[in-house]
């Protein structure tokens, strides 16, 4: 029982490394980040050390993860939260703008 929970553990933290840390790869992320759609408006700040936090708010709702933000792919985990990017940040009109999970973000700081 002991063995199969430390190769349960072994995997665990093996997946949880997973993604470069996005400093590495991404540093056009760093920054603060805002975006909205209908019902909800959203924020990413993503800090030089690679953590970082999303949230939003809208329908009643208030959520926020926080953690290490890794990107696999076009995949990017802040925390236990996986978002789906759609576009990398690129410049346009003077500021950065990406597209996570189908909202369109814009740099603001």
């Amino acid at each position: 029982m002991m063995k199969k929970r430390l190769v349960l553990l072994i995997v665990l933290f093996s997946l949880a490394a997973c993604g470069d840390k996005i400093i590495l790869e991404h540093p056009e992320f760093i920054g603060f980040w805002e975006g909205a759609d209908d019902k909800k408006v959203y924020s990413l700040r993503v800090e030089e050390d690679g953590s970082g936090t999303f949230a939003f708010v809208g329908d009643g709702k208030m959520r926020s993860f926080r953690g290490i933000i890794r990107i696999n792919g076009n995949r990017m985990r802040v925390g236990t939260r996986t978002l789906e990017i759609i576009t990398f940040p690129i410049m346009q009109e003077g500021f950065f703008i990406t597209n996570l999970d189908g909202i369109a973000f814009r740099r603001v700081d």
